[in-house]
């Protein structure tokens, strides 16, 4: 009998799934109630959600300091009075519907116990139309300046991997794709951003990790047709474009030891660079190459942002004080014309949990993430995921510089 109640009860399912960036691949109606399965960007897991009614969310939604059963019914009629609908995403003649392959966000995401299915209070257009936008996941950073310039960056831990002098084809690949300048959506070019931790043990036996960054390099080059910024296309060419302050110099020393390019060829690219932070540069080196530091690439992308997309970024200050969280971006990869953008940019930013208003106390970083990540890889025994990326077609150009 107990079994058999296991079995009716079915797989465990998590109570919350909170905001949820769901990649369509159809809508279904029945008895007038739309729902809508896909993927989620999140994790990569089958869902299928529909909207709450009022009656089900006064139902499911019920506060400690609550009112009646009626009045909570109005409240919630009140709240969706101008929600749309999952029926008009669902629609194909409604400009602003969502196609299947496109993007819906699906806001507080919770089970319903008692038919175990899940509902979502409202639903939101992330990516319209496949053939024009696309989304990124992963652990997003937004940053602005005083000279009104924003910085926005995806990483992704998901994808680090460990680089080992041992294994010096491995590191060559695992660098080159984390260099590599084609956009992961559309098919033009995004500018790369890598994290670089560096782990090794202090005089009492305890780990200590550190993170440093390093990006790709714009310059200026004549194509034929005028001239025009480019990026730096594998670590070759953009060691060879960049010129490296202390941080940089120290992630490029970490990937140079482990795929076999030598230490002076780093201290060449510091300007100017004082004695101590060339003798850092190079300790760095000795101690990855020797194998007494654990080294882990995290990838990432420096992603434009459309311009006119900007002022609705600032109105969401959360956005920028959070450091960095787990969400997603929109991005158009075509224009109004139809055609393809060589730099795809970035138009919606959403986070998949609440953010706080106000700054927290201890603000999440990239780098944190990518130092977990690390760790992960350490006590997973440096097994790291297969990557998505090496399916991609050929780079419509290739910067001169070395193969990785």
């Amino acid at each position: 009998m107990a079994e058999r109640a296991k079995k009716f009860a079915g797989p465990k399912l998590p109570a919350t799934l909170g905001n949820v960036a769901l990649s369509v691949s159809e809508y279904t109606s029945k008895d007038g109630v739309t729902s809508v399965k896909g993927t989620q960007l999140q994790n990569g897991e089958e869902l299928t959600v529909q909207l709450m009614s009022p009656a089900r969310a006064a139902n499911m939604m019920k506060g400690r300091n609550d009112v009646d059963d009626r009045e909570r019914v109005r409240l919630w009629e009140d709240r969706f009075a101008n929600r749309r609908e999952l029926s008009e995403f669902a629609d194909r003649t409604n400009d602003q519907g969502v196609k299947p392959g496109g993007v819906i966000l699906l806001n507080n995401t919770r089970l319903d116990f008692s038919d175990r299915q899940y509902y979502a209070q409202a639903a939101y257009g992330f990516v319209s139309d496949p053939e024009f936008q696309a989304a990124m996941s992963g652990t997003v950073s937004l940053s602005k300046f005083s000279d009104g310039s924003m910085r926005l960056q995806v990483y992704q831990p998901d994808k680090a991997v460990l680089l080992s002098p041992s294994s010096k084809d491995e590191a060559q690949r695992a660098v080159k794709e984390a260099f590599d300048v084609r956009s992961p959506v559309g098919s033009g070019v995004m500018a790369r951003t890598v994290i670089v931790t560096i782990s090794e043990k202090n005089e009492e036996g305890e780990a200590q990790s550190k993170a440093f960054y390093m990006r790709s390099a714009s310059f200026e080059a004549d194509l034929g047709n005028g001239v025009q910024f480019q990026l730096s296309n594998g670590f070759g060419d953009t060691l060879k474009r960049s010129q490296l302050d202390s941080n940089s110099a120290a992630a490029a020393a970490a990937i140079a030891a482990a795929t076999g390019v030598s230490a002076q060829i780093v201290i060449d690219r510091m300007s100017e660079a004082a004695p101590e932070d060339s003798a850092a540069v190079q300790r760095i080196y000795d101690v990855v190459k020797s194998g007494e530091a654990s080294v882990a690439l995290t990838p990432g992308f420096t992603v434009p942002i459309v311009r006119k997309s900007m002022d609705n970024l600032l109105k969401r200050p959360e956005l920028f004080h959070s450091g960095s969280f787990a969400g997603a971006i929109a991005i158009a990869i075509r224009g109004a014309d139809g055609g393809a953008l060589e730099r795809p940019a970035a138009y919606a930013v959403t986070s998949y949990s609440a953010l706080p208003k106000s700054a927290p106390e201890v603000t999440p970083t990239p780098a944190k993430e990518a130092i977990r990540a690390h760790e992960r890889l350490l006590s997973a025994g440096g097994e790291k995921p297969s990557s998505s990326l090496q399916s991609r077609p050929p780079a419509r150009f290739a910067s001169p510089g070395r193969d990785f």
